[in-house]
């Protein structure tokens, strides 16, 4: 229903011991609600996920139309200087009718009971008022559509471009019902390009599995294809394209790329898709309504062909970069990191040479046996041999928090792809001693990369 932040200043921790939800909207709180849930939101994504947060005090199950909501005895402490995002969920009983609509919100400092810890002073909130959106009852599902945190936006590319990610966006779903895709309007803009510049097919759709905004071809699954309208010498033209088998489950997000890729093009020349909210189409699985669809119009920004200009690689951290755990003082094939490695649209780039940098409490070489480095091809982060590739030799830390450089191997990464790496150790389970602590890392300085068209040198 609403995501609140609280955050304390650097003065001192702030005891939380209650907090109440003013509740308002056209629906019936006292009947149409079965119970409300607080919630850590530990991902801060505004979302209850399962795995990640957790229930802050008791449910509540006794609620009065137009009233509060108050969740008390709570030992809930905010760090001084940090913030907690929470959120307030309802479970509803079906009672509600279509259109009506639930509300929460603040306005009243003593909605919240706050204590300083050092100071056991009351602390009265600052920041309000603070609403929540209304939520609408509704029997049709509704989707919502936005840009990807990781879309390119502008960019720019050299004479040619294949794979180009044009525009990354989400579909989210409401808990409704699952809703089924049947059609997205794709609009070309460009200024000089024309429709033969384009590779057939010219407009292709993927589900961005591993959600980078960039096309993996190893990764990410196609969905369809299609061609702009309009003939070769003419400018490209938006095209409408039928998608069939396509279903967004309900109360989840999925991720889309729309890729093209321009065979020739001169200095300027640039290209832009977009689609608007009212051009992507869905039926409701259960209702068999058009569904609700709503959010901002999506603007891919301009890919733009420059000259003389290299590429640029871009480094992250995999999507199954192990987390922090307790290993045995043995442990053998250990994966210390998944890290990818992302080559813009401008031209592809060669790796030959990456560096892994040790650190952490241990003393590397009696506790290490060895190093090695892969490209990890079935991009899971954790070492199959069946799948992934060794690069370069296996190699022992000389001194404690060494750095090991990896070479004797050429990786190319393709414009507008990436690619995945592990760092994986061998430990001497002789030497280890408990609550040692071990980790690797790399980045741009420990890289040798170069522009297969540019000849640059990347940095």
């Amino acid at each position: 229903m609403i995501q609140i932040n609280l955050s304390a200043n650097a003065t001192e921790n702030i005891d939380i011991s209650a907090i109440s939800f003013k509740t308002s909207g056209l629906a019936d709180e006292s009947t149409d609600i079965s119970s409300a849930i607080l919630i850590f939101d530990a991902n801060n994504n505004g979302r209850y996920d399962i795995v990640y947060d957790s229930q802050i005090g008791d449910t509540v199950f006794s609620f009065t139309d137009d009233g509060s909501i108050t969740f008390s005895s709570l030992s809930e402490v905010i760090t001084a200087g940090t913030s907690e995002q929470w959120i307030l969920m309802y479970n509803l009983n079906g009672s509600g009718s279509p259109d009506e609509t639930f509300k929460v919100y603040f306005d009243d400092f003593n909605q919240v009971t706050a204590t300083g810890a050092s100071s056991s002073q009351s602390i009265s909130p600052l920041g309000l008022p603070v609403n929540g959106n209304a939520m609408t009852i509704s029997q049709i599902g509704t989707m919502t559509l936005a840009l990807a945190d990781n879309n390119p936006g502008d960019v720019s590319f050299g004479g040619t471009a294949p794979n180009l990610t044009m525009l990354a966006f989400t579909m989210t779903t409401n808990d409704v019902e699952d809703i089924n895709i049947t059609s997205i309007r794709v609009i070309p803009e460009t200024n000089n390009l024309h429709k033969g510049d384009f590779v057939d097919p010219e407009v292709r759709i993927y589900q961005d599995i591993d959600e980078n905004g960039l096309l993996d071809i190893n990764v990410d699954r196609f969905i369809t294809s299609a061609n702009y309208a309009g003939n070769g010498n003419s400018t490209p033209e938006p095209v409408t394209i039928s998608i069939s088998g396509e279903t967004i489950p309900a109360s989840s997000t999925v991720q889309w790329l729309i890729v093209n890729s321009i065979t020739s093009s001169t200095a300027g020349n640039y290209a832009e898709v977009s689609v608007l909210s009212s051009d992507l189409e869905g039926t409701g699985a259960v209702s068999l309504e058009s569904a609700n669809v709503t959010g901002s119009n999506l603007v891919g920004g301009k890919k733009t062909h420059v000259t003389g200009t290299p590429g640029t690689l871009t480094f992250d951290t995999g999507t199954n970069n192990p987390e922090y755990r307790y290993i045995s003082a043995g442990a053998q094939n250990e994966v210390m990191m998944q890290f990818q490695l992302a080559a813009d649209p401008v031209e592809d780039i060669t790796i030959t040479q990456i560096g892994v940098a040790m650190t952490g409490t241990g003393d590397d070489p009696s506790d290490i046996v060895s190093v090695r480095l892969y490209l990890d091809g079935d991009n899971n982060g954790l070492l199959n041999t069946l799948y992934d590739t060794q690069l370069g030799t296996t190699t022992a830390p000389a001194s404690d928090n060494d750095t090991i450089s990896f070479s004797g191997f050429t990786e190319t990464i393709s414009t507008g792809t990436a690619k995945n790496y592990i760092a994986v150790y061998n430990f001497n389970g002789d030497e280890n001693d408990l609550n040692e602590t071990y980790q690797a890392y790399t980045g741009n300085a420990l890289i040798t990369a170069t522009g297969v068209t540019s000849g640059l040198s990347i940095y």
